[in-house]
């Protein structure tokens, strides 16, 4: 091929790539300024939906906010806000929140059917949308669905547990029915992820307690019996509510609780078996002053309580009892390092009926001090229930509440004087 050959063949080649590369260009160009459009929508969608959508009018979301805007209007535009979700489902049919906008345009028309199966599809298309969820539930219950309901009750819970607990509270009255109570218990033991804080929000805050009692003990007697985490927050409202002997009985059904030697009142007493925080085992409430462990000597352990020099109401080791009317020993050793505090530590206990009450104080503790025994007696009338011993720092005001160094005590006994008139 001549000189001059190739050289027409470039330049033809040269006309031919003009154009193309003048196209390719152009079209990065518009796909450069739309995603930098959409960039900008997806800004502004939360917003300013308006301008979003005049820099793209093709953005989901803007629209989706949009309609959201205009349904909260006085008056909407119902029929153009229903078209307009028409819209957006034709361009994304999975549009987030879409379908609940639906539901809520129908709902204002007053189609309750059109906008529940509305409802159904936003609940299906975006499992976290809590307000469908909701609603769907809702049916369920009202339609008898037991099965349906839990199963949106298993999809609130695994997506935020906190937005479902006000569903639990609704939920509990319906424990009382046997169907329902059977299979809340049959998706319980299957072990949710959301089984324990579940438990515990209905524990503590169901607006009835008999409902959730019936509850555990169902799941007593399955195959996924309650684990201590989950049945303290129950024996603790039991307790607070004075079912002082039902919520023993629960504590005992529990698990095994051979730690108190015959003729002993204290259970754990020295302290073989870990401190489960249950009200009639050892309870230490955590205490940002105080440092509460169990120390092993030899074969024995003892409880000892570090303080850190801050003003500490002190009160956090506990042990509630249901002591038959009689006459009692509280006895044991005790030691202090480098204990500073006008008030001291010292044991009480107290009847449930009057807490703050004395029916029996130990001499308070101080400075240092070798190993020492202590013992106190008191009596129990017919009147008191049940008691709760505590080791506290008896502070009247707050400055006798700063407290530093150590206590420490060991060979706890709580022992009757006279055979009691039964076992507990």
């Amino acid at each position: 091929m001549t000189l001059e050959a190739r050289g027409r063949r470039h330049r033809h080649r040269d006309r031919v790539a003009t154009p193309v590369r003048w196209l390719m260009l152009a079209i990065c160009l518009l796909l450069g300024g739309r995603l930098l459009a959409d960039g900008v929508a997806d800004h502004l969608a939360g917003s300013n939906p308006g301008l979003a959508l005049a820099l793209a009018p093709w953005h989901v979301p803007a629209r989706v906010a949009q309609v959201r805007m205009d349904l909260r209007r006085d008056a909407p535009a119902v029929p153009e806000i229903i078209a307009e979700v028409g819209a957006i489902l034709r361009a994304d049919p999975l549009a987030p929140s879409a379908y609940a906008l639906l539901a809520q345009a129908r709902e204002a028309q007053g189609h309750r059917e059109a906008a529940l199966t509305a409802w159904g599809w936003a609940a299906r298309v975006w499992l976290r949308d809590i307000v469908a969820q909701a609603v769907m539930l809702d049916h369920a219950l009202v339609s008898g669905e037991v099965g349906p309901a839990l199963d949106r009750l298993d999809i609130l819970l695994r997506g935020d547990p906190s937005t479902g607990f006000w569903l639990l509270r609704r939920l509990t009255p319906l424990l009382s029915e046997g169907r329902f109570l059977d299979a809340l218990t049959r998706r319980l033991e299957a072990s949710p992820p959301w089984r324990s804080v579940a438990l515990r929000q209905l524990a503590q805050n169901a607006p009835a307690l008999d409902p959730v009692m019936a509850l555990y003990r169902r799941l007593q007697g399955g195959s996924a019996p309650p684990g201590e985490e989950e049945l303290r927050p129950l024996l603790a409202r039991m307790v607070a509510e004075g079912r002082y002997e039902e919520a023993y009985l629960s504590w005992l059904e529990s698990g095994p609780r051979d730690q108190r030697p015959p003729g002993e009142w204290l259970y754990n007493a020295q302290f073989l078996a870990a401190v489960s925080n249950m009200p009639f085992d050892w309870t230490f409430e955590p205490n940002p002053g105080a440092l509460m462990q169990v120390d092993r000597s030899g074969p024995r352990r003892r409880l000892s309580v570090d303080f850190f020099g801050s003003r500490n109401a002190f009160a956090n080791v506990s042990q509630w009892l249901l002591l038959p009317p009689g006459t009692y020993v509280l006895s044991g050793l005790e030691m202090a390092q480098g204990l500073v505090s006008d008030r001291g530590v010292r044991w009480r206990v107290a009847c449930a009926g009057d807490l703050a009450g004395e029916l029996a104080v130990t001499p308070s503790l101080s400075g240092t001090v070798d190993w020492r025994p202590f013992s106190v007696s008191f009596v129990v009338g017919p009147a008191c229930r049940a008691q709760r011993l505590v080791l506290e720092v008896p502070a009247r005001v707050v400055l006798e509440r700063v407290i530093s160094g150590r206590a420490a005590f060991g060979q706890l006994s709580l022992r009757a004087l006279a055979p009691p008139p039964g076992k507990p």
